[in-house]
């Protein structure tokens, strides 16, 4: 038995709308990775870990101060998939990655 034309259309009207659907749904996500990326490598060196603080906080950021004196930074938006973590030395920031 061959499937009506209408039928088909709105198969492939549903299908798009899924698509779509799931689009948008997972846009946020990658936007807030790409912004964290951007305030990762966009650090400069030698900045002060107070300045590095406060420009985090400044986007919403996590701030959690590891053992070892890094700062890691989390973007709650990501679930968990936008992170950067800070190295500060005597003379301010070393590497941020």
């Amino acid at each position: 038995m061959a499937i009506s034309t209408s039928r088909k259309m709105n198969m492939i009207g549903l299908a798009t709308l899924l698509l779509a659907g799931t689009v948008v749904s997972w846009w946020p996500i990658g936007a807030a990775r790409w912004q964290m990326h951007r305030f990762c490598t966009g650090l400069a060196p030698g900045t002060s870990a107070a300045r590095v603080a406060a420009e985090a906080n400044e986007r919403g950021y996590e701030i959690t101060t590891l053992p070892d004196g890094r700062m890691q930074f989390d973007d709650p938006r990501t679930l968990g998939r936008g992170t950067c973590v800070a190295r500060f030395g005597a003379q301010g920031l070393v590497s941020a990655e």
